[in-house]
């Protein structure tokens, strides 16, 4: 057996630790922030070629330009419809227009408002996109879709640090593959939260990622002010892991449902 078909063995086995899928709620057309609360939206996608149409008419000129930069028809349509939802969304909490809606731009190319009347963060896989939307604190997320020709045991190598990796190579076959989809959303939406981009040294960051640990940053070198974040773990569909990251804790998580064809 070569590597490749023993990873894809390995992926499609037990699953049975993972956690049930995140049920959704309508999101209000009026959101507003509870205190210590934080709002995550699932965004319906894909969507019909004439709402996609409509969606990309609030869009910017920049933003436009930029969806036709992209190869693929389903990059372009995840861009557009993350994107137009992501001006719905703010608008509504802001109570503006979507198209004024202004954003600048960190070196990274994380769009964000100035002053940031709002926090937020957008990841997508596939045929998911999430919005975390936080009213006074950074904010990070990270969405996968399981892929069974994926070398992850590469990835965590080049990725994870020393611990984390030696701890994946002896976790059992059976929960290897969610482990280390587990570990990754996890620290991407810790670097997303703190806003550095690559630039970030992951292989310095080490987080929990087994079923029975808790869900923690569990050191970066001896910074002592990453254990007060807060990391949370969904599951947003079937197929799907995603993590959330704030360095301010927060007491309850709404997660809503935005579909531009509802009522």
């Amino acid at each position: 057996m070569d590597n490749k078909t023993k990873l894809q063995q390995i992926s499609k086995t037990k699953k049975s630790d993972q956690l049930p899928v995140t049920l959704w709620k309508t999101g209000p057309k009026n959101p507003n922030f509870p205190p210590e609360t934080l709002h995550i939206w699932n965004i319906a996608f894909p969507v019909a070629p004439s709402v996609q149409q409509c969606l990309q008419d609030i869009l910017s000129i920049e933003e436009r330009l930029r969806a036709e930069q992209f190869y693929f028809a389903a990059d372009k349509a995840r861009f557009i419809v993350g994107r137009s939802a992501l001006r719905h969304i703010i608008a509504a909490y802001l109570n503006i227009p979507a198209r004024e809606i202004q954003f600048n731009y960190a070196q990274n190319g994380k769009p964000e408002l100035t002053p940031p009347r709002l926090h937020f963060n957008l990841s997508h896989a596939h045929q998911c996109i999430l919005i975390a939307i936080s009213p006074d604190s950074p904010v990070g997320i990270d969405v996968e879709y399981f892929k069974h020709d994926l070398d992850f045991l590469a990835i965590a190598d080049e990725f994870c640090s020393k611990a984390e990796y030696e701890k994946l190579l002896t976790t059992p076959d059976e929960e290897k593959y969610l482990a280390f989809f587990r570990c990754w959303t996890r620290k991407e939406a810790i670097i997303k939260a703190q806003g550095q981009g690559l630039s970030f040294p992951l292989k310095q960051l080490e987080v929990s990622f087994l079923p029975q640990e808790k869900v923690e940053i569990l050191s970066f070198e001896d910074n002592p002010s990453f254990h007060s974040w807060k990391l949370e773990e969904l599951n947003p569909r079937e197929n799907y892991i995603a993590a959330i990251a704030t360095p301010k804790p927060y007491k309850r998580i709404f997660f809503w449902h935005w579909d531009q064809l509802a009522p």
